[in-house]
């Protein structure tokens, strides 16, 4: 058995700039400061960026005092500062009727402004500041960059003084990813109003503005697989607010994976900062504890949302001390585990099939009775995306069906079940919203740029000199409603399944029949889907056009229970009870 291993430093090892790798603290995202005419950077000398190279997350935080002396509205558009990227970039203004924008410098259009003129409530000395998250920069040459819109914000705030609370007043969508954030060159009038500022690499501005109290439960993340959260406790309302921490493209996920200590149970509460595009509930909605990391169970939520309708779920503490997810977790100790007790298994064969970009590697899980020809069994195929940190879920179904075939040897005899647990184990292990080492989506290039992880997958597919029955790609989020599955209907299979196009349509509504009867996975709940070209089920369609091919989108939040005939919440039970469903869909298709 492979050992687990601790590839973050050697992945990290030649970063520039910031990264998933160098940030632990909150003082580690700060790019500049700027006082008194001097400056203050480990990126910056005199305002030029030392290493033009160096990556940063394609996000911004400024926070500027500013002194106007002049009249209450300002004669014209003021220039506060610029920062320059070549001839991209952005500047921030105060123009002549008192609205804070934020300009991009290559059109001169505003980005967004505030609602109402600030200075008709700011002291002539007040606080302004801006937020810019711009993810969709770094996939500006990759055809899905459009996907990463809803991430892409643009914010401005102020406060009536300097030493008032930054409150947002004005926001806008930024769908525009020619625009970099991070400045090679920061550049300040000689005339501009701004006397100090602050420059860091995320969107937290709330980091800086929230109670951190002494004294209250702490946040762990001594065990394997564990996510990086940045605390701030309020003593006064005993409230401990989460800041999901930093991964491949982003300063801040939907992920959160920790442990809570100090707690106190049924009177702590928990303020859920995920993503940064707060208004939706993203990936995830609902949220498990457990004490031993086995047996997991959700978390009161008390409200979904703050007072302003963002989405900042909070929580009860349901211990003093406990595991805190945003899903039933499934990263390196439990794949390892699943592993290991498949590599005992008599009917069960491991294989490695390739590695990560991080050098991690990408296991096959095969269940059979090998003294059969693969020729004369069908041949049946699973692989767990894991294309983000939230889609776990479709691996605790996996080993429950596999110890099914451990006591019906005489369906082995029959059938072959091949299964990837986890396909982008850099993500699994380190957190990421859908991207590998690269910042490549391993769910969008299965035809072009295709990845180490997708390559190992599809040069064992080729190595087969046997037909493949089904093969299903399982995804999850948490806001589809129950488990949803993705096909292809009729005109799709036509240009590809040729002879077996009559065939495919019937199997296809056997499939559909055993799914909802033994899995709860309801023809009421699936979604007819485009054919895209850069699917694995794409890929495995044009490739393999005898196989039926889908996408299952699980759900974190409910599936359907055929044993009660009720919508329930997703829970270890009902993840045993598909894994179990699984077997009799084989059986079914036999």
């Amino acid at each position: 058995m492979t050992q687990i291993t601790d590839h973050t430093a050697a992945a990290g090892k030649n970063c520039s700039g910031l990264s998933l790798f160098n940030v632990r603290t909150p003082v580690d995202f700060e790019l500049a400061a700027y006082r008194s005419g001097q400056w203050e950077s480990r990126f910056y000398r005199h305002g030029e960026l030392t290493d033009p190279e160096a990556r940063f997350f394609p996000e911004i935080y400024l926070d500027c005092e500013i002194e106007l002396t002049g009249p209450e509205f300002p004669d014209r558009d003021t220039e506060l500062l610029a920062a320059e990227h070549g001839e991209d970039g952005w500047k921030l203004v105060l123009d002549r009727y008192g609205y804070l924008c934020i300009i991009n410098r290559r059109n001169d259009l505003p980005v967004v402004k505030s609602r109402l003129p600030v200075t008709t409530y700011t002291e002539k000395r007040f606080r302004a500041g801006l937020v810019m998250a711009n993810v969709a920069y770094l996939s500006r040459q990759r055809p899905w960059r459009e996907e990463f819109f809803s991430y892409c914000r643009a914010r401005v705030f102020a406060a009536r003084t300097v030493d008032g609370a930054l409150r947002q007043v004005g926001d806008a969508p930024l769908e525009n990813p020619e625009l970099p954030v991070v400045p090679l060159r920061w550049h300040i009038p000689a005339d501009s109003p701004l006397k100090s500022f602050r420059a860091f690499n995320t969107v937290r501005v709330e980091l800086w503005d929230s109670p951190s109290d002494a004294g209250g439960p702490q946040v762990s993340s001594d065990f394997p697989s564990a996510s990086t959260v940045f605390p701030r406790y309020d003593a006064a309302s005993d409230t401990l607010s989460l800041f999901t921490g930093p991964e491949f493209l982003c300063s801040q996920t939907y992920w959160i994976n920790t442990r809570i200590t100090g707690a106190r149970a049924g009177r702590t509460r928990l303020r859920m900062y995920m993503s940064f595009n707060n208004n939706m509930p993203n990936m995830a909605p609902v949220f498990f504890w457990s004490t031993d990391r086995i047996v997991w169970n959700k978390v009161k939520l008390l409200e979904p949302a703050d007072e302003a309708g963002r989405f900042l779920p909070l929580l009860e503490a349901p211990a003093d001390d406990f595991y805190l997810s945003s899903s039933i977790p499934f990263q390196e100790p439990e794949r390892y585990e699943l592993l290991k007790w498949a590599e005992a298994q008599p009917f069960t064969r491991v294989e490695e099939l390739g590695k990560s970009l991080g050098g991690r590697p990408i296991h096959l899980i095969t269940a059979t009775d090998f003294t059969v020809p693969d020729t004369e069994k069908k041949h049946f195929m699973f692989i767990i995306g894991q294309h983000s940190p939230q889609e776990i879920l479709g691996a605790h179904t996996i080993r429950p069906l596999l110890e099914k075939f451990g006591a019906e040897p005489e369906m082995l005899k029959k059938m072959a079940f091949h299964v990837v647990p986890t396909v982008n184990v850099d993500c699994a292990a380190l957190v990421s919203n859908g991207c590998n080492l690269d910042g490549w989506n391993t769910n969008r290039c299965w035809n072009e740029n295709i990845q180490p992880e997708i390559a190992c997958i599809q040069d064992w597919i080729r190595g087969r000199n046997h037909a493949f029955e089904l093969f299903i790609d399982i995804h999850a989020g948490g806001v589809w409603r129950n488990h949803a599955l993705l096909w292809f209907n009729r005109e799709v299979y036509g240009k590809y399944a040729g002879a077996h196009l009559k065939t495919s349509m019937a199997r296809q509504e056997r499939v559909f029949e055993l799914l909802e009867e033994h899995c709860g996975i309801r023809r009421d709940d699936a979604v007819d889907f485009p054919f895209r070209g850069c699917g694995a089920k794409d890929w495995m369609l044009e490739n393999h056009p005898e196989c039926l091919v889908y996408d299952l989108e699980m759900s974190t939040c409910s599936n359907f229970d055929p044993r009660t005939g009720h919508t329930v919440p997703v829970s270890g039970n009902t993840l045993r009870m598909i894994g179990l469903g699984w077997a009799e869909l084989f059986r079914g298709l036999l």
